[in-house]
C-alpha cells in the first residue's frame, strides 16, 4: 500500500495518509528537539529580553528627541539602513547616522547612571520558574 494518495479536486489539495504511517515513523526524542533544560533556558532570555526592551523603550521616551528615536526605532527595530531611514524621515543619510549615534551615546550614558537594567540578570540567576 502507498503511503499516502492524492485525491485531485477543483481548487484544494487534500493528501489522505496512511493510517499506520505515524506509528512506522521512528522518533526517538519526541515530536521536539530540545530538552527540557534548553526549553527553560529559551523562555529565561525571552523573559530577559523583553525587560531589556522595556528598559531601553522607557529611555527612549526619557532622554532622546523626536528625531533621535525615530531613526533609532528605524534602524534596529524595523531593520532599514540609513539612505532608507532619510527617504522616510526627509533627511540626509549622513544625518539619520549622526542621529542614530547620537541616540546609542545618550542610551550608553543612561546605562551607567541607571542601573536598574543589571538587577534583571543579578535577580533571574537565584529565581526559579514557576510551574
Amino acid at each position: 500500500m502507498r503511503d499516502f494518495v492524492r485525491q485531485p479536486a477543483e481548487h484544494s489539495r487534500i493528501i489522505r495518509l496512511a493510517p499506520d504511517l505515524i506509528d512506522r515513523m521512528m522518533i526517538p526524542r519526541g515530536l521536539w528537539s530540545e530538552t527540557p533544560e534548553e526549553v527553560e533556558a529559551a523562555f529565561a532570555w525571552a523573559q530577559r529580553r523583553d525587560e531589556l526592551l522595556r528598559w531601553v523603550r522607557r529611555h527612549l521616551g526619557r532622554r532622546l528627541t523626536r528625531r533621535e528615536r525615530r531613526c533609532l526605532e528605524l534602524r534596529y527595530f524595523q531593520g532599514l539602513t540609513f539612505q532608507e531611514i532619510g527617504n522616510k524621515t526627509k533627511m540626509d543619510a549622513s544625518a539619520t547616522s549622526r542621529a542614530v549615534k547620537r541616540a546609542l551615546r545618550k542610551l550608553q550614558q543612561a546605562t551607567e547612571e541607571d542601573p536598574s537594567w543589571r538587577k534583571g540578570a543579578q535577580q533571574r540567576k537565584v529565581r526559579t520558574r514557576r510551574g
